[in-house]
């Protein structure tokens, strides 16, 4: 079990009172053809390629004799929703903003390695140093830092949580969004593929997250 930190919990002390208990399958969409190019793709809306689309065939055979989920929410973004749509057809897929991917802003529709390399000081030194001080809260130039993408993510689980509580949910949602999860709480980030999922536990008592077995 992980735990968010303070800043979080401080910030969201006023749901104390609602305790969750509700699973999450949560899954990246599957591959883009930015994606594909290294291209960094935040908000922008780019639908799956050939691959993508097999990815999300392959999920769709690994699940096969597993239980449905209850609910499934996605980003709005469509590589989301066709990932889904792919994976539980005939379901509604439930559209929402704040599963949406972090905001890259300037920086969207551009080789990752090339900014990387002009921005070392930023990447190297802050954005990809967990021991820096404002690692989870230095914006992107334009865009969104890790907490304030974790924020939104938080706020989508306790609105979900308060209308399915005790339910399964599926998320459909992006890379950074779900490594969010992990920089937040101080843990390893895993890798996390196009076309993959895991699943955990939320209790808003004590910001927690845990994982269970789907």
């Amino acid at each position: 079990m992980f735990r968010a930190t303070r800043y979080i919990y401080d910030n969201l002390r006023r749901y104390k009172d609602i305790i969750l208990m509700t699973k999450y399958i949560i899954f990246r969409h599957g591959q883009t053809d930015w994606n594909k190019n290294d291209l960094i793709l935040g908000h922008t809306d780019i639908p799956l390629n050939d691959a993508g689309k097999l990815q999300a065939m392959r999920i769709r055979e690994k699940l096969s004799d597993k239980k449905a989920p209850d609910v499934i929410f996605s980003s709005d973004l469509q590589r989301c929703v066709q990932t889904a749509e792919i994976v539980y057809p005939n379901r509604k897929i439930i559209k929402t903003k704040l599963l949406r991917e972090m905001n890259f802003g300037i920086y969207e529709g551009k080789n990752r390695w090339e900014v990387r390399k002009t921005n070392r000081r930023l990447f190297d030194e802050i954005l990809d140093n967990p021991h820096h001080p404002l690692h989870l809260f230095t914006p992107l130039p334009e865009g969104e830092s890790f907490a304030e993408a974790f924020q939104r993510l938080l706020k989508f689980l306790l609105q979900a949580d308060k209308k399915y509580h005790g339910k399964q949910i599926a998320l459909f949602t992006h890379g950074d969004i779900t490594k969010s999860i992990f920089k937040i709480n101080q843990m390893p980030v895993p890798e996390i593929r196009h076309g993959s999922f895991f699943c955990f536990d939320f209790d808003a008592e004590t910001m927690s997250f845990a994982d269970f077995e789907f």
